[in-house]
């Protein structure tokens, strides 16, 4: 396999392992914070939790998913003013979205789960 090859696996999967566990990952930020979140804070709450391992995220990523998660009913956004520059757009969960976070987290347990154990019947990689 050629070196591009590889690169451009390697990125691939990184994209899609990341596309669906972000959605979780921002719902759960927007739960646990105590007040309405807006999109750079999301960003670095998930930086500072992630000790960061690789969560590169961009302000554009973060905000097309709160849209996502809006569309669905799981967050609602407000508009508030700011100390410094213009106002800020600010998050929050509502209860399907606490309901949403409950059942992505019981699917992801599971998921992870599933790979581990298929990982472990499959050998340790020792010989990779």
């Amino acid at each position: 396999m050629k070196s591009q090859e590889l690169d451009d696996f390697l990125l691939k999967l990184e994209k899609e392992l990341k596309t669906g566990v972000l959605s979780l990952l921002v719902l759960h930020v927007i739960h646990s914070s105590p007040e309405p979140v807006h999109g750079y804070r999301i960003i670095q709450l998930i930086k500072e939790s992630s000790d960061e391992c690789g969560l590169d995220l961009k302000e554009g990523t973060i905000y097309a998913i709160c849209r996502a998660l809006q569309s669905h009913g799981f967050v609602e956004n407000q508009i508030v003013d700011s100390d410094k520059g213009p106002p800020k757009k600010v998050f929050k969960i509502t209860p399907d979205g606490r309901r949403a976070l409950r059942a992505g987290l019981s699917k992801w347990k599971s998921l992870v789960h599933a790979v581990d154990t298929v990982l472990a019947k499959a050998g340790d990689g020792h010989d990779l």
